[in-house]
């Protein structure tokens, strides 16, 4: 039968035709350009990235001795950019979103919510909390309680039409207070 021998690892190495493959993609590498690097076969784009780093944007080979790590990736640091305005990040502060990094600005025009209680937007430099569909700055004076206005944060807390409250009583003395007022209210105009 035929036998195909690699130079680079001594006369004494031999492959049947369908076993000579690359060691990560097992793609064919009879009539094809190989490489060896510590006594494994490589094709050409799977050699280079037992060398060099590959780019997650372009997927192209860095040869650049400056390049940017960055969400567990390697980078050209020109492509290590905004995932929206494409304004470089190489060095500057960035969030990542679904694995892609986003410019402090377009992060919060994209992604930033309203605070409920203030209606204020709640930057990526703002502490936030959030509870299903409601969001608030995580200060004393947006998440605190709608009835005696007690501090919630770190604290059990209930949700009532889009009203906080710190317990089952204060909610109730306050939808009370609340519903007398608008009676009165209504007996005044």
């Amino acid at each position: 039968g035929f036998c195909v021998t690699a130079a680079h690892l001594g006369s004494g190495t031999g492959w049947h035709p369908g076993c000579f493959t690359c060691a990560t993609c097992n793609e064919l590498l009879v009539d094809m350009i190989y490489f060896c690097r510590n006594e494994e076969i490589y094709c050409e784009r799977h050699y280079a990235d037992t060398i060099y780093p590959r780019c997650a944007a372009c997927d192209e080979i860095i040869l650049a001795r400056e390049y940017t790590q960055a969400e567990k990736q390697t980078w050209h640091v020109e492509h290590f950019c905004c995932w929206n305005c494409d304004a470089p990040l190489a060095g500057q502060r960035y969030i990542a979103k679904d694995g892609n990094p986003f410019c402090m600005i377009c992060f919060d025009t994209l992604y930033s919510k309203s605070c409920n209680t203030c209606r204020r937007t709640i930057t990526a430099d703002s502490p936030g909390l959030s509870h299903g569909d409601f969001h608030w700055h995580a200060c004393p004076h947006c998440f605190s309680c709608s009835g005696c206005g007690g501090n919630l944060i770190n604290q059990q807390f209930l949700l009532k039409d889009g009203q906080l409250f710190c317990s089952v009583d204060c909610k109730q003395r306050t939808m009370l207070s609340w519903t007398q007022n608008g009676l009165q209210n209504l007996h005044i105009h």
